[in-house]
């Protein structure tokens, strides 16, 4: 079975082959990190995405950050081989792909091979590099099957207890999200489907779900306009197509719907003990670095956006935002004092699932129900079955 997921590694600086590599302390050596995306029926062709290099120490010289699309000859989850003869970078004005020009030396194209043997249970490999122009190093790279979770977790012991908490920190900077079982990582729909390449996404997967909604909604998009990319990305999300966004809201209140709702769709002897809301206070945005949001970007980052509603009832009406992130376990990402500089911006707190009837119940009289979060057949249908499982009808 071919290997699959989205893997972190470093690769040492380049020698010439047949010297001998530099001698370097641990702590000292160069940081050269990359992630590599492999795809489910896609194990063929990986991404290798090159975010943080020292100068003079890449296998592509002193770029410092690129992306190799790589073909993969072997991929059977104990080795990978695979090699490029070409790399891709961002035009850091336009946010455009362009490809990073590599000139070739003593008349030589550029060439990159790889090839690394798995080590422990297809999650962890080591292996060597080498370039068309006798360089070569070693690599090695692993998918962490958990990351760190968030730590600022208050228990709630009752749902009036969660409302006396929703109400200080619902009025300060956070957004919301409401989970049916605290044990879940926060993680995206298309991460969750095996799904880690967004170039490909962006150029195959968005292009056909814009051509067909074209026709279908009676609207166009320009990808090329940020505002018109997150329109599509969010109207996508919302239908049930598989994004790198998480839906997030403004309201606590609306992000416990969420997770109350989840839990009763849940049989009760199936049912986790807990529910979770995280706060994400907006502020980390400061942190990230990145002025607009691309699924182009090569470094790992994650960012709020908020898309027009246009077509997108339901944005309005759940006073909806989104969490964008490249990385499959952005909870760890947010929680990772390397990304964070050891401040605290994702919060959570746990309520028992048993508190569900009471809580629903409680926010339909406040105005939130599955009528007024899903306008349309939906809500109505939704709203229903709500007072089903409630025992009010």
């Amino acid at each position: 079975m071919a290997a699959i997921g989205q893997f972190w590694g470093s690769f040492s600086a380049p020698r010439v082959q047949g010297q001998p590599q530099p001698i370097l302390q641990p702590d000292l050596a160069p940081a050269n990190l990359f992630f590599l995306n492999l795809d489910a029926h896609r194990g063929h062709e990986p991404g290798l995405f090159v975010y943080q290099v020292v100068p003079g120490t890449s296998p592509l010289g002193g770029r410092t950050k690129f992306m190799v699309p790589l073909t993969a000859t072997v991929n059977d989850g104990h080795r990978l081989i695979a090699h490029s003869a070409q790399a891709f970078t961002v035009d850091p004005e336009t946010a455009r792909v362009v490809v990073a020009r590599i000139a070739p030396r003593n008349g030589i194209d550029y060439r990159l091979d790889i090839e690394a043997i798995a080590a422990v249970q297809n999650l962890s490999y080591q292996g060597n590099w080498r370039n068309s122009w006798g360089e070569q190093g070693t690599l090695e790279f692993w998918r962490p099957e958990a990351g760190e979770r968030v730590r600022d977790v208050t228990v709630c012991d009752s749902w009036s207890e969660y409302k006396s908490w929703a109400g200080g920190v619902g009025r300060t900077n956070f957004a919301f999200r409401g989970q049916s079982n605290n044990e879940w990582q926060l993680k995206s729909s298309l991460h969750r489907a095996n799904r880690f390449d967004l170039w490909y996404y962006s150029r195959a997967a968005l292009q056909q779900l814009q051509h067909e909604l074209e026709g279908g909604v009676g609207t166009s998009f320009d990808r090329e306009k940020p505002i018109d990319f997150s329109r599509l990305l969010a109207l996508g999300q919302h239908h049930g197509f598989p994004t790198p966004l998480i839906d997030f809201t403004f309201s606590p209140y609306i992000a416990a719907y969420f997770a109350m709702s989840g839990a009763l769709d849940v049989p009760e002897s199936s049912r986790a003990s807990h529910v979770r809301i995280y706060a994400l206070d907006k502020a980390f945005q400061s942190v990230a670095n990145q002025p607009t949001v691309a699924l182009t970007a090569i470094e790992p980052l994650a960012g709020l956006i908020g898309p027009s509603g246009l077509h997108n009832p339901r944005l309005y009406a759940q006073q909806g935002t989104f969490l964008f992130s490249n990385v499959e376990l952005v909870e760890h990402l947010l929680t990772s004092q390397l990304y964070t500089g050891g401040q605290t911006y994702l919060r959570a707190v746990d309520i028992p699932s048993h508190a569900a009837v009471e809580a629903l119940t409680d926010l339909s009289y406040m105005g939130i129900s599955p009528a007024s979060l899903f306008p349309g057949v939906d809500g109505v249908c939704m709203k229903i079955k709500q007072q089903i499982l409630t025992g009010q009808l």
